[in-house]
């Protein structure tokens, strides 16, 4: 029985992670929507300009294209391809480390790696979803905006404090 209960616990954690743009109507943001990170705009940053920015990515596999920076780690995820628009649609971009290290390592709105979930209400308010599974040192907070399939995930490390921001564009 104890088991079966733990599967339950563990299936309805993971739930909204794997629905992650499907958060309950009462869970999304309602204000406008973070589309900006690490100096990088989901829909008008061009990949010439991303290389002015950081140079040229130390590593590329397939559509990943992956930075170390002051120490974060940059990725992004870029669609290629006849059916895209303009040739090229950032799909996501992810950053990770230890501490802020400027532009690379924050939202547009100012939230930064190292920043803790009072940061987050400050900036984004009180509507997101928040998942912490048994046994792991971290959680994870997402944001969804309400009309908007943007989504940025929050993952903090075992302080509370911020440690990957990932945001996600429209599917």
């Amino acid at each position: 029985m104890k088991r079966a209960s733990t599967v339950w616990v563990v299936i309805s954690l993971l739930a909204p992670i794997s629905l992650a743009d499907h958060l309950p109507r009462r869970l999304q943001a309602t204000g406008k929507p973070e589309k900006t990170l690490a100096g990088i705009h989901l829909n008008r940053t061009r990949f010439g300009e991303i290389v002015k920015l950081y140079g040229k990515p130390d590593k590329v596999e397939g559509e990943d294209h992956i930075w170390s920076r002051h120490g974060v780690k940059l990725r992004l995820v870029i669609a290629r391809g006849n059916g895209v628009v303009n040739g090229e649609y950032i799909e996501l971009i992810e950053v990770e480390g230890e501490k802020s290290a400027g532009i690379i390592s924050q939202t547009g709105a100012g939230l930064k790696i190292g920043d803790s979930r009072n940061d987050v209400i400050r900036i984004y308010g009180q509507r997101f979803g928040e998942y912490k599974l048994p046994r792991e040192p971290f959680h994870t907070i997402l944001i969804q905006w309400r009309g908007d399939e943007v989504s940025l995930d929050i993952t903090f490390d075992k302080a509370g404090r911020v440690k990957k921001l990932t945001l996600l564009g429209p599917e």
